[in-house]
């Protein structure tokens, strides 16, 4: 199940994608309020597809993996996470994309000064 949806604030396209599972609407909000912070703080930023999947271990918790696909002017940057709860796995997610874009940023303005 795929969800494009577009952030009020920023405009910003951000598509979500489930595989095995259905999102709440408390984590597709949560997921579109981070998102659209990383959007307000990175102008870089022209887009997010965010995969989130769902897998049986055999025991009585599953296993979910997201993968954040930060669409960036020249190449694109990925992050995978996986864990046992969905929300600590969702946000440490955002939070390794929000380092990367950081990185990033930081590598282009000692590039612009020398």
């Amino acid at each position: 199940m795929s969800i494009l949806c577009m952030d009020v604030g920023t405009k910003a396209p951000i598509q979500i994608e489930t595989v095995d599972m259905r999102l709440h609407a408390g984590y597709r909000k949560t997921l579109v309020d981070k998102a659209g912070a990383l959007f307000r703080r990175h102008s870089q930023l022209l887009g997010l597809k965010l995969s989130i999947r769902r897998s049986e271990t055999g025991k009585a918790t599953a296993e979910y993996a997201t993968t954040a696909r930060l669409v960036l002017p020249g190449y694109d940057k990925i992050v995978v996470k996986r864990g046992q709860r969905l929300s600590a796995v969702i946000a440490e997610t955002l939070e390794v994309a929000g380092r990367q874009l950081r990185r990033r940023a930081r590598a282009l303005r000692a590039k612009k000064r020398t």
